[in-house]
């Protein structure tokens, strides 16, 4: 006599095993599905940064040219340096880094970031007038980095508020920039372009207008354009230069035999330069080396603050500079 009960125990028992079959068949298709998208997502990831990688130039030890140029120098202590390379997110290049300088006319890259975030956020118009200068927003802001133009940062600085723009860059971590006295580090510089040159708060329509401001420097009636760009931008021939510059400087008829280090004479006239600073970021193009290689662009931000120093010293850091990007890249 047929046992019906064991029969359906079999049939459950076979049911029950060919399902259990089916999933773990089930599970190892989805395991290599995964596995293998895993795998396709991991080489995709390896062939961008691959990508990156060959991009990306190989760092350089920019401190030996530094030390070159500083090597001697009576007012070495009177020099601040931060040289940071953009491509390898690292500094290459320190000398005073975190002492405090008169930053003259570099107070002006604080006041228009600023500004250029409050038109960002459509806070202002660029269209609307700054105080008294019967100028636009958008025009004064361009006189301000192109030309160091004082009316018009200042009235965009009373704009935003002198107290607020200082808490604001402290709430940054900007410790050590005072705009009360003008004065800053090298380091807080330095970190203050690479915001410039993340822009993370700005569209790329407004980075290419800050762009051509901080590179297409030109005569006005206040400043020629060598008064603008004879420092840093100077020493540079095959880079592009964005620059910010800020000086203080007196002037006196030249006397023949009288020309202290810190001075500068054309036309019968002697600059005595008590302060000059650069703020750059610097581009170096592509070149092709000894062995036909291609070696990407290069890309630099430099902070040089001085204390009795000529401009004409910060362009032989330049060329030092230069000399030895080129060289490096060459073999």
């Amino acid at each position: 006599m047929l046992d019906y009960k064991k029969i359906t125990g079999y049939i459950i028992a076979g049911v029950a095993g060919f399902a259990v079959l089916i999933a773990g068949i089930f599970g190892v298709y989805k395991l290599i599905s995964e596995n293998s998208k895993k795998s396709a997502e991991e080489a995709e990831q390896a062939e961008i940064q691959a990508q990156i990688e060959a991009s990306t130039p190989e760092q350089i030890n920019i401190q030996l040219p530094l030390n070159q140029w500083l090597d001697g120098r009576a007012d070495r202590d009177r020099i601040g340096v931060v040289i940071y390379d953009v491509d390898n997110d690292a500094i290459v290049g320190r000398h005073n880094e975190d002492q405090v300088f008169d930053m003259a006319q570099l107070y002006q890259l604080f006041v228009a970031y600023q500004a250029y975030i409050k038109i960002e956020r459509h806070d202002w118009k660029s269209s609307e007038l700054v105080g008294s200068t019967n100028l636009t927003r958008a025009l004064c802001l361009d006189y301000t980095l192109r030309w160091s133009d004082v009316a018009c940062s200042d009235a965009i600085w009373d704009s935003i508020g002198r107290d607020i723009l200082q808490k604001e860059f402290q709430d940054m971590g900007y410790e050590k920039t005072t705009f009360a006295n003008f004065t800053s580090t090298p380091t807080e510089i330095s970190n203050l372009m690479r915001l410039y040159h993340n822009h993370p708060n700005f569209t790329e329509e407004t980075w290419n207008m800050i762009q051509d401001s901080l590179l297409n420097q030109r005569d006005n009636q206040t400043f020629d354009k060598q008064d603008l760009r004879q420092g840093l931008p100077s020493g540079f021939t095959s880079a592009k230069v964005y620059n910010k510059s800020g000086w203080y400087k007196t002037t006196a008829p030249a006397v023949e035999g009288n020309n202290p280090s810190n001075a500068t004479i054309a036309n019968g006239i002697m600059n005595l330069w008590h302060t000059y600073d650069d703020a750059a970021i610097v581009e170096f193009p592509e070149v092709v080396n000894n062995d036909g290689e291609t070696k990407p662009a290069r890309h630099y931000i430099f902070a040089v603050l001085t204390n009795e120093t000529s401009p004409q010293e910060i362009v032989l850091l330049g060329r030092t500079v230069e000399t030895f990007v080129k060289t490096a890249d060459r073999y």
